[in-house]
C-alpha cells in the first residue's frame, strides 16, 4: 500500500510555490476584508461579516464545534431597527451564558452591518457572561490512504447497476486548511473528477455501452471529522457490469500510472474557472454563503478568503504545461492505489489548428443604421443584410462576453410530443460542425480561450460564452460554423438516446416530478415545458431540432448578436463588417406563433415516493410583466419566503423559495415552494398542513412598511450590483430587443414605487391560480 501521501504538502509547495510565488513557506490566502473576527472576554468565538449587497437584513448563527453545526440559525432578520439587532443579539448571548461554557460556541453575524460595532456590542455583552467550562477537545480522525475497492449496487425496481470504486485518503492537516497547499488541492481534486468522468465516458462511448451517469463524489476535510472519502459511481445496464467495473478500473489505473495531457488538464481547469465564476457572481450575494465560509474558518481553521480572491489567484499564477502536468500526475498518485492492469493509453487528441477550418470573413457589408441603445447605452448596428449587432463597452479585463438571441424557440415546433423540449439544447453537441464533432469543437474552442454554451428554450434560441477581445474573429468565426456548417451526428445521437434513456429510467421521480409541477402551470401535458419525458428516446427529437436550426439561421435578422466588452467601437465594427456578411438573412423575418393552451386550475394535492422527505408547492398568476410588476413580483417573493420561514421555523424545517417570470407564449408569474424537515422528523403531510396556514396567512395579510422599505433597499442594491456585471447586459438587451420589454430603464424609480398593497395584490393574484401541492415521502 502507498505511504507517499506525506509527500503532497512537500509536492505542492516544491512544484507550485517555487514557481508561481517567492515565499519559502507555504503563504495564507488572504481573508476577505469584510470579515472581522474576535474572541471574547468569556471565550466566545465571533465572526461578523459586513455584506455590502445585502441591504436591510442579516443573518445570524451559534455553532458549536462540538456538534459540528449551527445550533441556532436565524434568517433575514431586519437591522434597519437598531433595537431589533441589539435583541438579537442579547437573545444569543443568553443561550451563550446558559449553555455555561461560552468558549464551546461561536456566534456568527452576516449581513448589513457595521462589523466593528457589532464586535464592539458583543465584546460589552460578554463581560457579563461567566467564562465557565472550557471547550471540550475535539479529536479528528486524520484517518490514512485505502486501497481502491470496487463493489455494485443493483436497483432491481429501476432496472440499474451502479459500479462504485471507493477509497480514503488522510484529511488536510489543520495547519494547512487556510494556506495556498489547500487551495491548490481542492482545484486538483476538481480536475481529476472532470477528466476521470470525461476518460470514463469517452471509453463507455467507444464500447457503444450507454451510460447512466457518472460522478466523482468527494467528502473533504470541509465537510466534516475524519478522512477524506472518494467515491466513483458509474451507472449502466446490468447486463454491462464487467465492462464497466473493468473501464472505471482501467481509468483510475492509468490515471494513477501517467496522469492527464496537457490539453485534458487545460479543459478541466477551464471548466474549474467557470465553476468559480459562477460562484463569485453568487457569493457576495448571499448571508448563507458567507455564513458558510465563517462556519468552516471556525470549525475547521478553512480560508475566509473569497472565492473572488481565488480565482484571481490562480489565473495569475500561470504555469507551464510541464509543471501542470506534474502537480496534476503527483496527486493523482498520491490519492489512488489500485493494482495496475494493462492501462488503455488511450487519449483524444485535439488540434488547435482545426479553427482553420471554420468559415473566414467575407465581402465587407455596410452600416445601415447607427443609433444609440436606449437600454443600455451601447451602440446598435444594423447591417445592410438586415443582421443587427448591440455593443456595449466597459470594463471587461480584455474579456469579450457574448449572446447571439435568436427568434425561434421549441414552442415553434408543430409536432412536438411530451417534454421533447427539454432535450433541444443537446443539438449542437449531436452535430460535426466545420468538420469536427460537436464536443470536439466546443474543446477546441476553449482551448482557444473562447466558451460556447446554447440553450433552446419555449420561445428563442440562444448561443453565448466568454472570449478574448484578441479573438474577435474566432468568435466570429465560430458562431458562422455554428450556424452554417452542421450536420446530425447519426451516430453520436444514437448513442446518447440510448444514455438518455437509460438515465430516466433510473431516475429518482423527486427531481423530475418537481419540474414538471412548475411547468404544468403554465402549460398542457408539458408539450413545451423543460422537463424531460421519462425513458423518452430522442432520435426523431434531434430532427426537429435540427429543423428548427435550419429555420433560424436561414432568418438571422430575425434576432440580435449583443456583445460586451472594452474594445474601441470603430475597432469592433469592422471586425463585424468582416463576417455578418455570412450570417444567412431574409426580407421577412418570422414572428412568434400564437401558442392556444389552457394551463391547470384549481388545487391538486400529489403524493409521491422519492429520496427525501419534502413537501412542494407550485404556484402560478398571470401578471403583466410590466417594470412596475416585475420589482413587485420581486418583493412579493422575498416576503412570501419570509412569512413562511417564520411561521414554520418552529418545526425544524428548511424553507425555499424559487420564482420565475415568463413572457411566452403570455405573461405569467410562477412560484416553487420546498419545505423539507432537516432531520427528517416531521412528517411530511404534517408539514403540509402548516404550509397551508402560512401561505393563507401571507395571502391575506400585508407586509409592514418596515419590510418592504428593506426588501426595496435589498433590491436596488442587487441592482446596482448587476448592471456592473457583463452577463446582465446579455440577458437585459437580448430582452428588449426579442421581446419588447426593458426591466432596466428606471428600476431604481419603479422599486421605490411598490406598495405594500401592491404586493398583496400579487399574492393574492397567487391565491387564486393554480396550484400544485406535492407531499414526497420516503
Amino acid at each position: 500500500m502507498k505511504s507517499g501521501i506525506v509527500r503532497l504538502a512537500a509536492l505542492i509547495s516544491g512544484l507550485f510555490i517555487s514557481i508561481s510565488v517567492p515565499a519559502q513557506d507555504l503563504p495564507v490566502l488572504p481573508a476577505d476584508g469584510a470579515v472581522k473576527s474576535a474572541v471574547l472576554p468569556d471565550g466566545l468565538t465571533c465572526y461578523v461579516a459586513a455584506n455590502q449587497a445585502v441591504k436591510g437584513f442579516a443573518d445570524y448563527a451559534l455553532v458549536s464545534k462540538e456538534d459540528e453545526k449551527a445550533v441556532v440559525y436565524l434568517k433575514d432578520v431586519m437591522t434597519a431597527d437598531e433595537q431589533k439587532v441589539d435583541s438579537t443579539l442579547l437573545s444569543l448571548m443568553r443561550y451563550v451564558e446558559n449553555s455555561g461554557r461560552p468558549a464551546a460556541y461561536a456566534l456568527i453575524a452576516c449581513g448589513d452591518l457595521d462589523a466593528g460595532s457589532i464586535l464592539h456590542k458583543l465584546k460589552y455583552m460578554s463581560y457579563m457572561i461567566p467564562s465557565g467550562e472550557p471547550a471540550g477537545e475535539v479529536v479528528y480522525d486524520d484517518g490514512e490512504l485505502t486501497q481502491v475497492s470496487i463493489r455494485t449496487e443493483l436497483d432491481t425496481v429501476r432496472n440499474i447497476l451502479t459500479v462504485c470504486a471507493e477509497w480514503n485518503s488522510p484529511r488536510t492537516p489543520e495547519n494547512y486548511m487556510n494556506t495556498v497547499q489547500k487551495a491548490v488541492y481542492d482545484k486538483t481534486i476538481y480536475e481529476l473528477g472532470v477528466i476521470l468522468c470525461q476518460k470514463i465516458r469517452m471509453w463507455m462511448e467507444s464500447f457503444s455501452v450507454p451510460v447512466a451517469d457518472v460522478e466523482l463524489n468527494h467528502r473533504s476535510s470541509l465537510d466534516g471529522r475524519g478522512p477524506e472519502m472518494f467515491s466513483l459511481r458509474l451507472s449502466v445496464d446490468p447486463a454491462e457490469a464487467a465492462r464497466a467495473e473493468g473501464v472505471l478500473r482501467d481509468v483510475l489505473a492509468e490515471t494513477d500510472a501517467i496522469g492527464a495531457s496537457a490539453a485534458d488538464l487545460k479543459l478541466a481547469e477551464s471548466d474549474y474557472f467557470d465553476y468559480l465564476s459562477f460562484l463569485a457572481s453568487h457569493d457576495e450575494r448571499s448571508n448563507e454563503n458567507y455564513m458558510k465560509r465563517c462556519i468552516s474558518a471556525y470549525l475547521y481553521n478553512a480560508s475566509l478568503s473569497s472565492v473572488k480572491d481565488r480565482l484571481s489567484f490562480f489565473r495569475s499564477k500561470v504555469l507551464p504545461d510541464n509543471v501542470r502536468e506534474d502537480v496534476f500526475s503527483g496527486v493523482a498518485s498520491a490519492l489512488i492505489d489500485i493494482n495496475h492492469s494493462a492501462a488503455m493509453g488511450g487519449r483524444r487528441y485535439l488540434d488547435l489548428s482545426d479553427t482553420l477550418s471554420f468559415p473566414g470573413p467575407g465581402e465587407k457589408v455596410k452600416v445601415r443604421s447607427d443609433k444609440k441603445d436606449q437600454v443600455s447605452g451601447g451602440r446598435v448596428w444594423t447591417f445592410a443584410n438586415g443582421f443587427k449587432v448591440v455593443y456595449k463597452r466597459m470594463p471587461t479585463s480584455r474579456t469579450l462576453y457574448y449572446s447571439l438571441a435568436l427568434k425561434g424557440g421549441y414552442g415553434m415546433v408543430a409536432d412536438l410530443s411530451e417534454g421533447e423540449g427539454a432535450f433541444m439544447s443537446d443539438y449542437l453537441d449531436l452535430c460535426y460542425i466545420s468538420g469536427l464533432k460537436g464536443k470536439d469543437f466546443k474543446d477546441v474552442l476553449r482551448l482557444s480561450g473562447m466558451t460556447m454554451d446554447e440553450q433552446v428554450g419555449l420561445s428563442d434560441i440562444v448561443i453565448s460564452g466568454e472570449v478574448s477581445d484578441r479573438n474577435l474573429p474566432l468568435m466570429m468565426k465560430a458562431l458562422l460554423a455554428a450556424m452554417n456548417e452542421r450536420s446530425i451526428d447519426n451516430d453520436a445521437v444514437a448513442y446518447y438516446s440510448r444514455c438518455e434513456h437509460l438515465r430516466m429510467a433510473g431516475q429518482r421521480g423527486t427531481s423530475r416530478d418537481l419540474k414538471a409541477a412548475i411547468d404544468s402551470l403554465m402549460c398542457p401535458g408539458y408539450k413545451y415545458s423543460s422537463y424531460k419525458a421519462s425513458g423518452h428516446l430522442y432520435d426523431d427529437t434531434m430532427k426537429k431540432a435540427e429543423g428548427l436550426f435550419d429555420k433560424v439561421s436561414r432568418q438571422m435578422n430575425d434576432g440580435v448578436l449583443v456583445i460586451v466588452g472594452d474594445m474601441d467601437e470603430v475597432d469592433v465594427k469592422k471586425m463585424l463588417q468582416m463576417y455578418v456578411g455570412g450570417f444567412r438573412t431574409q426580407d421577412y423575418a418570422f414572428h412568434r406563433e400564437e401558442v392556444h393552451y389552457q394551463p391547470v386550475s384549481g388545487t391538486m394535492t400529489y403524493t409521491i415516493d422519492g429520496d427525501v422527505d419534502l413537501v412542494a408547492v407550485a404556484l402560478s398568476a398571470r401578471l403583466p410583466m410590466t417594470a412596475d410588476n416585475y420589482a413587485a413580483s420581486d418583493i412579493a417573493s422575498m416576503y412570501l419566503e419570509n412569512v413562511l420561514m417564520h411561521e414554520l421555523s418552529p418545526m425544524g424545517v428548511k424553507v425555499s423559495l424559487s420564482h420565475s417570470r415568463l413572457i411566452y407564449p403570455e405573461d405569467r408569474y410562477s412560484v416553487m415552494l420546498r419545505i423539507q424537515a432537516s432531520d427528517g422528523a416531521v412528517l411530511p403531510q404534517d408539514i403540509l398542513h402548516h404550509v397551508r396556514l402560512a401561505l393563507e396567512k401571507a395571502f391575506k395579510e400585508q407586509p409592514s412598511a418596515a419590510y418592504v422599505s428593506s426588501a426595496k433597499s435589498y433590491l436596488k442594491n442587487i441592482h446596482s450590483l448587476d448592471v456592473m456585471n457583463p452577463e446582465y447586459w446579455l440577458e437585459a438587451i437580448a430582452t428588449r430587443h426579442l421581446d419588447g420589454k426593458d426591466f432596466t430603464t428606471g428600476y431604481a424609480a419603479k422599486t421605490d414605487a411598490v406598495t405594500a398593497a401592491k404586493v398583496n395584490e400579487i399574492l393574492q393574484l397567487l391565491d387564486k391560480g393554480p396550484k400544485l401541492e406535492y407531499v414526497i415521502k420516503r
